[in-house]
């Protein structure tokens, strides 16, 4: 299939769920189609574990996913899955590293951090290899009110505002917050 057919079936399919389940469009795709790859620093990294679980499973991450997905990528919107839920659990975004930004989430689960997502990922039944992640968009204008305009349109595709997701901050939260 040519990267112009590939292209052509995904939108049609887009649209179709835009038209028929509006507010859902991107979160019931497979990340592992073909020309998405990770790029591995190192063979301990913690994050391009991440980045390999959240390749590996089958539901709830976009259609729309940046084609190559590195932990030395920065200017990034992310999304954050947990493989036991089989959903999407949060969207951010940083201008710094996502290696240096997910080592924090990380963090916050290994120490149990009162957060949303430690609370999540310590929560019954789970664990820190639950935790997947994948680039959404790479963010040409480095500029933090693109990539929080950018974050907050993701996460209404995506639907994880909370109480469905762990994005707690409001709308106007968000863009407010710089």
């Amino acid at each position: 299939m040519s990267d112009y057919q590939f292209l052509a079936i995904n939108m049609v399919r887009v649209w179709l769920i835009d038209f028929f389940f509006p507010g859902k469009m991107l979160c019931t795709g497979h990340v592992n189609e073909p020309g998405v790859s990770v790029e591995r620093c190192q063979k301990k990294c913690v994050v391009c574990e991440m980045l390999v679980r959240g390749q590996q499973w089958g539901s709830g991450f976009p259609e729309r996913v940046d084609q190559r997905q590195e932990c030395r990528m920065w200017n990034v919107v992310y999304a954050i899955n947990c493989i036991r839920c089989k959903k999407m659990v949060y969207v951010g975004e940083t201008g710094r590293t996502l290696k240096q930004r997910l080592k924090e989430h990380e963090a916050d689960v290994r120490l149990r951090r009162d957060k949303p997502i430690a609370d999540h990922f310590c929560g019954v039944g789970h664990s820190q290899d639950d935790m997947g992640v994948c680039v959404l968009e790479r963010i040409q204008d480095g500029s933090r009110w693109n990539r929080k305009m950018k974050e907050q349109g993701w996460i209404q595709k995506c639907g994880t505002e909370w109480p469905d997701g762990l994005n707690t901050r409001t709308k106007i939260d968000n863009l407010l917050n710089f």
